[in-house]
């Protein structure tokens, strides 16, 4: 039986823009939270062989994100947790082939470079068994 996608060691993606998401919540506009977790995802995926592509280049990848924040509220504290999750899909077949997420809370008051380096830990940690490895034959 052979796997259902085959991942290379290399490889090429460009980002579906259209399919990232972001909340819709005002509060989070200055935070410029779509450029850093771009910039976070493309240093991390580099380290594991994919990288970035030109549009005019033919990538094997479209890579997406959604970014969700729940919050609660409670008599003594509140708390907020940040999901975030990853989907890469093959550029020819249009079909979803990984998939990856992570959960922090989210901390206030963080510079735009602590923000990046919180974002590209947690992405380093989404990764960490990234490319999967193939099985079957």
């Amino acid at each position: 039986m052979s796997p259902l996608a085959s991942f290379p060691a290399e490889a090429r993606y460009v980002w579906d823009t259209r399919a990232n998401a972001l909340p819709a919540d005002p509060r989070l506009a200055p935070l410029d939270l779509d450029r850093i977790i771009m910039e976070a995802a493309d240093e991390e995926f580099s380290t594991h062989g994919y990288h970035r592509s030109a549009a005019a280049d033919s990538p094997a990848y479209h890579l997406s994100y959604q970014l969700a924040v729940h919050s609660w509220i409670g008599a003594d504290n509140s708390r907020s947790l940040a999901s975030l999750s990853l989907l890469l899909t093959e550029a020819a077949s249009g079909r979803r082939v990984w998939l990856g997420f992570g959960r922090a809370e989210v901390q206030m008051g963080l510079s735009p470079s602590e923000r990046k380096q919180r974002m590209r830990k947690a992405i380093a940690r989404i990764l960490a068994g990234f490319p999967p490895r193939q099985r079957g034959g």
